[in-house]
């Protein structure tokens, strides 16, 4: 089940992308889009958009879990503590990085 978001995706003249590619093709371009936008009035349906995206996304995973029979299983890693250091270095590095007052 793993890889299928982006299984075979190709853009552009048949140029195929992996699954991380397309990801990070993906991500750069919002990135591009924020940096070019002079009216970022626009830039608000976009971010409309992706929370409507992951209200979806949430909806369809509970019903998978909750209606279609597959549920939720108690099993695996809730945390992944050894992950925590560089998560944390980031969000410092970023909150440091941002103007905000």
């Amino acid at each position: 089940m793993r890889g299928i978001l982006f299984a075979n995706c190709s853009i552009l003249a048949g140029l195929k992308l992996s699954n991380k590619q397309g990801c990070n093709f993906l991500a750069s371009v919002e990135v591009v889009l924020t940096t070019w936008l002079t009216n970022l009035g626009a830039l608000a349906f976009a971010s409309a958009g992706g929370v409507l995206a992951l209200n979806i996304v949430e909806c369809s995973v509970f019903w998978v879990g909750a209606v279609d029979g597959e549920g939720f299983h108690d099993s695996g890693v809730l945390f992944n503590w050894s992950g925590l250091p560089t998560a944390f270095s980031l969000f410092v590095h970023v909150l440091r990085s941002c103007s905000c007052p």
